[in-house]
């Protein structure tokens, strides 16, 4: 049969015959059939066709509505399946308070079965809805799904070495979305995902490599990994609640988990009179966190810790962090955020500067508290010769 081309938003649903809405464009390959249960309550059989969902976008999603809350809802023999390969490409299910095992028979642009199970043991309430979607990428995992902005194990450099690389290498070139909506309290339950082989590329390898999932929440990848690998395509056992919900998913290497990510630094002035500087920042989650030193520096090239402050260990939660610099630098004052593991490893910020108005003659003294040495700078003055007295605590 001829691809043929349905102007619609599909809906299957509690009515006899489907219900067809002037809307975005789904292609139907081959045959698209639908039967009628003991409850009279429409259902989407696919006997090994291909219903192909393409084209979504964030502002104009496809939509494959299933107004069915049934766990058979929807059903698929042979290679029948459902395509999506978007993001946006959505089979949107209205599973209400539903509970039961959801088989989503999803498969790739290859016609690689790649079903997703839902089993959901706590219902929702208020009648809410799921969407589901997914899409193949490249080794390197790209292109990255809206609002993802990194794959990078850590956003933050170490001291003259280079960008970390991008870890395309041990992420699968899939990503998942599951989004649930319009519940007051969304249902809780696992999910498992099936992978291809033959797209475990990089450090994957078939068959050996464990991999576990992983999700993003909007803004960081949080650093727990969660499922059971079989090693023979199926990840199950993916606890999903009201956190999980939103989110886009993926798999990673077991015990290399996506990014502790650093959300922001800066530093402003704390009064008016810039007497003091409110350094602070901001993460997403941490790893093995020991601890954070805030460094400052008059040239961007010589730099000395001013505070220490205790890292969370581990964590998956957004957490803020500042200091107090009582004693600025006149002039600029550079700052940087050195971050440490309880191994040992460290990472660098991005650098920040503030910069001190004179209204006249300046000497400061730096470090200050120093041991044995220390550098003092003269700044606003109208002679090149200054006279210095150095005094000890006697006097």
């Amino acid at each position: 049969m001829n691809e043929k081309s349905i102007f619609t938003r599909l809906r299957f649903g509690r009515t006899k015959v489907p219900n067809f809405k002037t809307g975005v464009l789904i292609t139907a390959s081959f045959a698209l059939l639908h039967s009628m249960d003991a409850a009279a309550q429409a259902r989407l059989v696919i006997n090994d066709a291909v219903v192909n969902l393409h084209g979504g976008t964030s502002s104009n999603p496809i939509l494959l509505v299933v107004d069915n809350s049934n766990t058979n809802a929807i059903a698929a023999t042979g290679s029948g399946h459902i395509r999506s390969e978007g993001q946006f490409n959505m089979l949107r299910w209205n599973i209400e308070d539903g509970t039961g095992t959801y088989n989503l028979p999803f498969g790739d642009e290859n016609s690689v079965l790649l079903p997703l199970s839902m089993i959901i043991t706590g219902a929702g309430t208020n009648d809410g809805t799921i969407d589901f979607s997914m899409y193949g990428t490249s080794q390197d995992n790209l292109p990255l799904p809206n609002g993802v902005s990194s794959l990078e194990h850590a956003d933050i450099i170490g001291d003259g070495l280079p960008p970390p690389p991008d870890d395309g290498a041990k992420v699968y070139d899939r990503f998942w979305f599951v989004a649930a909506t319009d519940y007051t309290t969304k249902p809780t339950g696992t999910m498992s995902f099936a992978y291809d082989q033959a797209s475990q590329t990089g450090d994957l390898t078939a068959g050996v490599t464990a991999m576990q999932a992983q999700f993003h929440n909007g803004t960081a990848w949080l650093v727990n990994q969660f499922g059971a690998d079989n090693l023979g395509g199926i990840l199950s056992g993916i606890p999903f609640s009201d956190a999980e919900f939103s989110s886009t998913w993926t798999l990673v290497e077991s015990g290399a988990p996506l990014p502790i990510t650093l959300l922001s630094f800066n530093a402003v002035w704390n009064n008016n009179e810039q007497s003091a500087a409110r350094v602070f920042w901001s993460t997403a989650s941490e790893l093995n966190n020991e601890f954070f030193n805030v460094e400052r520096s008059r040239d961007g090239i010589n730099w000395h810790n001013i505070d220490r402050v205790a890292g969370a260990g581990t964590s998956i939660h957004n957490i803020n962090y500042q200091i107090l610099d009582a004693k600025p630098l006149n002039g600029v004052s550079y700052y940087r955020l050195k971050q440490t593991d309880f191994d040992g490893a460290f990472t660098y910020s991005n650098i920040v500067s503030l910069n001190r108005e004179l209204s006249g003659p300046a000497i400061s003294v730096y470090p200050n508290p120093a041991t044995n040495q220390f550098q003092m700078y003269f700044e606003g003055f109208k002679s090149d010769v200054v006279n210095v007295s150095i005094l000890d605590n006697s006097g």
